[in-house]
């Protein structure tokens, strides 16, 4: 049976939308009304399980010849956040609803999904996992993007720092060689412009150093501190603390080292203050006091 035989037509609900490729595509040069489109008949049969049951989630249909669910829930000031999709897909010899999310891809071993030919265990399985990020998978993706990013401009400065100490290297040694005589007597008189140049390249090495030493303290602190900006709200882990900020009432060492982090160009390192990975993701590291060190050194 093709997949053309099984469409039918579908009357847009309330939270019930087409995808804008599928319109572009199918009715691009038509004045026939959004109500002529068409979907594939299992689908329908789930989405009319679904659609009255969640009621801020947006169901919006149109990849694959309309064979796709793609669901998204509506917060408060209209922000979407995707949870997840759902398909119709030939497999072991029969049709199946395809349920994929992130959830599931990190729930299983193999595969992105999971499938089942059952109506009701498809809507029991997206009602298990379908559901707005939490405020522990929020800061586990901040954390990961924010060490990760860390460690990314921390091998560029390795990098940097090691071109740097070889073209020290480089330039003196070759000076020595082609100089040697000139060399001996270099420490005594000095060539000025050999010299400058050699304690340029020697400048530029220190700082270097200095910069990489000063990622690394703040990847390796141990006192750090998440922060997530999200609608004017600082979202805060500290250890296994979270707390949730106004711009009123968040902690006096947090807000500076936040004033000085939203300045800075995105996955930036400000010396003793922490990292900038996004507009939206922080580390702030602060001095441990003295009665948390006598605690770890126990």
């Amino acid at each position: 049976m093709s997949g053309r035989m099984n469409m039918i037509k579908i009357d847009l609900m309330n939270n019930v939308e087409l995808n804008p490729d599928y319109i572009n595509m199918y009715f691009r040069d038509s004045d026939a009304p959004k109500s002529d489109a068409q979907v594939d008949k299992s689908i329908l049969e789930l989405l009319n399980k679904l659609y009255l049951k969640f009621p801020s989630w947006v169901f919006v249909l149109g990849d694959n010849y309309n064979k796709t669910i793609t669901i998204v829930h509506v917060h408060h000031g209209e922000t979407r956040e995707r949870l997840g999709t759902i398909n119709r897909e030939y497999s072991g010899g029969e049709f199946k609803y395809k349920i994929s999310n992130e959830r599931i891809k990190k729930q299983r071993e193999r595969g992105r999904s999971t499938v089942t030919k059952d109506i009701d265990k498809a809507v029991l399985l997206i009602k298990k996992n379908f559901y707005p990020i939490t405020f522990n998978e929020k800061f586990k993706s901040t954390i990961e993007n924010v060490v990760n990013g860390m460690d990314s401009a921390i091998r560029r400065s390795g990098g940097s720092l090691h071109d740097a100490n070889y073209r020290v290297t480089a330039k003196a040694a070759d000076w020595v060689k082609n100089n040697y005589d000139l060399f001996l007597t270099f420490v005594r008189e000095k060539d000025n412009l050999t010299h400058d140049n050699l304690l340029l390249e020697m400048s530029k090495a220190k700082k270097a150093r200095e910069e990489h030493d000063s990622m690394k303290k703040v990847r390796e602190a141990n006192n750090k501190t998440f922060v997530i900006l999200k609608n004017g709200s600082y979202m805060v882990k500290q250890k296994d603390k979270c707390n949730v900020y106004s711009d009123d009432d968040l902690p006096e060492e947090l807000k500076l080292s936040m004033g000085m982090l939203k300045l800075a160009p995105d996955q930036y390192f400000i010396s003793d203050i922490g990292y900038r990975y996004s507009s939206t993701e922080f580390l702030i590291i602060h001095e441990e006091k003295k009665d948390e060190q006598q605690s770890n050194s126990v």
